[in-house]
C-alpha cells in the first residue's frame, strides 16, 4: 500500500497527505508542499532559517514520487544544514534508492 511519508534524522514519519495532494501542492511549486510539512520539521530542527528545493524524482510506472529540500535551521545547541524529503512509495527504502540512482545519473527534476 502506497503511503507518504517524512524523511528526517533517517526517520521515516508517516503523513496522511495522499499522491494528489502531494502533486498539486508541488504543482504550486516545490517550496508550496514543503509547507505541509514545514511544522514537523520546525519540531525537530528548530527555527527554519531557510529552504530551497534540491532535487524530484517522480516514476509513474511504480507510482513513487521523492522531492528533497535543503534546511537551513538554528536550534538548541545546533544549528546548519540538513536534507529532508516528502516520499510516495510503497517501500520508503527502495524509493530512496531509485532517488539517489536518480540523482548519480542527472536525472532529477530541479
Amino acid at each position: 500500500m502506497k503511503r507518504t511519508y517524512l524523511y528526517l534524522s533517517d526517520i521515516f514519519e508517516l503523513l496522511p497527505y495522499s499522491f494528489r495532494e502531494l502533486v498539486e501542492a508541488w504543482e504550486r511549486g516545490p517550496l508550496c508542499l514543503f509547507g505541509l510539512v514545514r511544522d514537523r520539521v520546525e519540531r525537530e530542527l528548530g527555527v527554519i532559517k531557510g529552504v530551497k528545493h534540491y532535487g524530484t524524482f517522480i516514476d509513474l510506472k511504480s507510482m513513487i514520487f521523492v522531492v528533497e529540500y535543503m534546511v537551513d535551521y538554528e536550534g538548541e545547541g545546533a544549528s546548519g544544514t540538513v536534507g529532508v524529503k516528502i516520499i510516495y512509495a510503497d517501500n520508503p527504502q527502495v524509493a530512496l534508492m531509485k532517488y539517489y540512482e536518480a540523482e548519480k545519473k542527472g536525472k532529477l527534476i530541479k
